[in-house]
């Protein structure tokens, strides 16, 4: 499964799951959109699009930018509560301002940025930009 964080990390997920099924790199593999209110994570419920079981099953979690690691923790706890057999976590820039314990196994691009900067992530059909602010 790759599980993507909406709303940037779910168009990630997607562009990833296009290139594994054109280059026939992985025989069958399903595409989770999780759904997550990044501001305030414990005060919503997480909502699986289309929902689904993971029962002892390999899971990439994706999001766009690892900032405090707030979302892909609480995002992460969800999918462990799911009795899942192995989780790695994707993102595209790590900027390393940690408040949570949690890394990416796989990342784009690390920035060493302040906190007062601000990253944004744009993704179309044909390319992903990010940007400092």
């Amino acid at each position: 499964f790759i599980v993507g964080i909406s709303n940037n990390g779910f168009l990630l997920a997607k562009k990833l799951k296009d290139l594994i099924d054109k280059n026939k790199l992985i025989s069958e593999v399903i595409l989770i959109e999780l759904k997550i209110n990044k501001k305030q994570p414990l005060g919503s419920k997480v909502v699986l699009d289309p929902e689904t079981s993971f029962n002892n099953k390999k899971i990439i979690l994706i999001d766009d930018v690892l900032n405090s690691g707030k979302t892909l923790m609480h995002a992460a706890a969800f999918l462990l509560s799911q009795d899942i057999k192995k989780m790695n976590t994707v993102v595209l820039v790590d900027r390393r301002h940690r408040n949570f314990p949690i890394k990416a196994d796989w990342v784009g691009l690390t920035l060493s940025t302040t906190v007062q900067e601000h990253i944004n992530v744009e993704i179309s059909k044909d390319e992903i930009s990010v940007f400092l602010e």
